[in-house]
């Protein structure tokens, strides 16, 4: 199946109507196989919530005509009061 932008098939327009169903977003839009004759959008990165992801791409490698498929998500830490750590001095650290 080939979902990229202008290319019309059945399998491809009942795809898109589930992402937009449940609310999903394609977020590669570069060809993920490249042949001499044919580029064609493969490998997906889908998501209910776009906005939580901060990168999505493709990698290309030598040793394929096919791509490396890659999205990063965005990661919140939420500092809980506050952490200490008890330290020991080994400097005059005596083994007996």
């Amino acid at each position: 199946m080939d979902l990229m932008p202008g290319v019309k098939s059945i399998n491809a327009t009942r795809l898109n109507d589930i992402f937009e169903i449940y609310g999903l977003k394609q977020l590669i839009t570069d060809p993920t196989r490249t042949t001499p004759f044919s580029s064609t959008l493969m490998y997906l990165c889908v998501t209910n919530a776009p906005l939580k992801i901060t990168n999505a791409g493709i990698i290309e490698l030598s040793i394929s005509n096919h791509v490396l498929v890659y999205m990063t998500h965005k990661v919140h830490y939420k500092q809980i009061g506050s952490h200490f750590a008890q330290i020991r001095n080994m400097k005059n650290f005596n083994r007996e």
